[in-house]
């Protein structure tokens, strides 16, 4: 494999510098993070890259002792990064330089956080529900007892009994998540896009505008297609819920490259956008938010997010959230190819 194709690959930002810190070589994701060409770049001083920021005496240093340096923080005008730089092994002539940018850092730190946390979340659900569900099964076969023994009037009563014990445990099969894995089939995520979208604009107040903005070259992608709609049709109802009687939701879908999802790097992935114009996620309930049982309204169940983030990580994939007032996103990231 041809090793510039690999590190164009790379997510990180790589430039490498000669003995007069001149640029050698940058790859694609340098060239995105400080804003220059690699062909215009090449040959020129390392200060037409960074400037004055991070000091290029150290630089110098680098090259006469061999010793590296990290810059944990370095400021580059629109972006933050973590800043590693190293002698090159195979020729000390020339420095390596690495930017990873301190979003990218945090976000994979957050992820792998909030997988930890779902498997904890979901272990101590299996436990509980056990636990309800024995109970539960008694009290369903003693009703249906009972009611061989009543007359038809009284009935009444042990029929209440019995729906009220189904829906317990309904409730409680939707907190433990599907049975199966996905059941994956070639799928449009336009046409399942558009399935929500009529399902939710039926019943949402008339004061309500449901938009669309799809980019049209999203190919088909292997999903099992009844999951996926209900992992979206829970985002979407409760971006409507949120907005009342008067608000905006825009449906978007993009095509996302280099994205980390669960520890793999996707060349591509698909990106869907949930976003409205209400007031807006407490900040108290960001980082809680598709746990289950949180919600932040007084009827919420604080299931249809949970039940939505799990579904999207049975496909490798997950749902961000930026909130503020005004503008909430709800952003599903799902595989389009396997994982580099």
């Amino acid at each position: 494999m041809d090793k510039q194709q690999v590190l164009d690959n790379l997510i990180t930002g790589v430039v490498v510098v000669d003995a007069a810190l001149n640029v050698a070589y940058l790859n694609t994701a340098a060239e995105s993070l400080l804003g220059v060409s690699r062909v215009k770049s090449q040959g020129q001083g390392l200060d037409c890259l960074f400037g004055e920021r991070p000091g290029l005496g150290r630089f110098v240093e680098t090259l006469a002792t061999g010793q590296g340096f990290i810059d944990a923080d370095c400021d580059l005008g629109q972006v933050h990064v973590e800043l590693a730089v190293s002698v090159l092994e195979s020729d000390a002539r020339y420095l390596i330089i690495e930017l990873t940018p301190i979003d990218q850092l945090k976000r994979l730190s957050q992820d792998a956080f909030h997988q930890v946390q779902q498997q904890a979340s979901q272990e101590i659900l299996r436990g509980l529900a056990h636990e309800i569900k024995n109970p539960l099964g008694g009290l369903r076969g003693a009703a249906q007892l009972l009611a061989l023994e009543l007359t038809a009037a009284q009935r009444e009563y042990t029929d209440l009994i019995l729906a009220q014990v189904d829906r317990l445990t309904a409730l409680v099969d939707r907190l433990l998540g599907p049975k199966t894995g996905p059941q994956r089939s070639l799928v449009n995520i336009h046409q399942v896009l558009e399935r929500v979208r009529t399902l939710v604009s039926l019943q949402a107040p008339e004061g309500i505008r449901i938009l669309r903005d799809y980019d049209p070259s999203l190919p088909d992608m292997a999903l099992d297609p009844g999951q996926i709609e209900q992992a979206l049709l829970n985002v979407v109802q409760n971006a409507v819920q949120a907005l009342g009687s008067q608000g905006q939701v825009v449906l978007r879908s993009r095509v996302a490259s280099g994205v980390t999802l669960q520890g793999s790097r996707h060349r591509m992935v698909a990106r869907i956008d949930i976003e409205d114009d209400g007031p807006g996620v407490p900040d108290k309930l960001k980082d809680t938010l598709f746990y289950p049982l949180v919600t932040g309204r007084a009827d919420g169940s604080g299931m249809g997010l949970a039940i939505a983030q799990s579904l999207v990580a049975l496909h490798g994939g997950r749902i961000e959230l930026d909130s503020k007032p005004g503008r909430t996103l709800f952003t599903l990231f799902l595989p389009m190819e396997d994982s580099q």
